[in-house]
């Protein structure tokens, strides 16, 4: 009897070692040090969210546990993420935005002041349909995410964006705009995304 409980121990101890070496198969292979702890190896797109070539834009959240659950401490980082991911947005956009003006003859400091003077409430509530698409935990309380948009998903954000701050603000718009409607703009600026 003694026999058979060995063997049937061993056998589930080589089954789960087996399982666990799977797994690890199956983690990222490339790994990178953060700076403010070099001992920590993590996964690569910690330290260069970039390299996700998936993933149109994205940004990176953390969160410190303390004390409190896992969930809140996962929402903290979310929200983390999405106040990087914004600013990245708003960057990105500036540049995109200056060539669509350029190219219509508007003017950049007004469709600057629709889009973001009035518009952060708008661009922070769509920010929800961006996307987690990794997370770490380091240590059991450090946790990182990293969130952001597929190219298809971010046009459809930003398209969204304009559409509410156009509805917002229709006459302002109009006035700006000029001979040019909100459907060109947009157009213009989903075009030049694209490329």
């Amino acid at each position: 009897m003694k026999i058979v409980f060995l063997i049937s121990l061993c056998l589930s101890l080589f089954s789960c070692n087996m399982t666990k070496h799977k797994e690890n198969l199956n983690e990222e292979k490339n790994y990178c040090y953060l700076k403010n702890n070099i001992n920590a190896e993590v996964p690569d797109w910690m330290c260069n969210p970039n390299t996700e070539s998936h993933i149109y834009i994205s940004a990176i959240g953390e969160s410190y546990r303390n004390g409190e659950s896992f969930g809140l401490a996962v929402q903290k980082a979310v929200s983390s993420a999405r106040e990087s991911l914004l600013y990245n947005i708003q960057d990105q956009l500036r540049s995109y935005i200056r060539k669509v003006c350029i190219k219509l003859n508007i003017s950049y400091s007004n469709i600057e002041l629709l889009l973001y003077n009035s518009n952060n409430i708008f661009m922070l509530q769509e920010l929800k349909t961006s996307k987690i698409y990794k997370q770490h935990t380091l240590d059991n309380d450090h946790i990182y995410l990293l969130v952001g948009y597929v190219k298809s998903s971010y046009l459809e954000y930003i398209s969204n964006i304009i559409n509410k701050t156009y509805v917002n603000d229709k006459e302002a718009w109009d006035k700006v705009l000029g001979e040019y409607s909100i459907i060109d703009f947009q157009k213009s600026l989903l075009e030049e995304l694209e490329k």
